[in-house]
């Protein structure tokens, strides 16, 4: 019976481990995203910002 529940102990601290790493992953990429969506803005704000002095020097 004692080595079942070292066994199952064992198994559960793999499980939590995974987690974690999971998480950790997760919060990675999540921090690579939002630098990412800020890029993107940036350019977007770029785009608009040249788009608007070429229409105005067409008029």
């Amino acid at each position: 019976m004692g080595i079942d529940f070292k066994a199952k102990l064992t198994e559960q601290q793999g499980t939590y481990k995974q987690l974690v790493s999971n998480i950790d992953q997760l919060l990675t990429a999540k921090v690579r995203l939002e630098g990412a969506m800020e890029v993107t803005q940036s350019y977007i704000k770029e785009c608009d910002e040249n788009c608007c002095k070429d229409e105005k020097k067409k008029k």
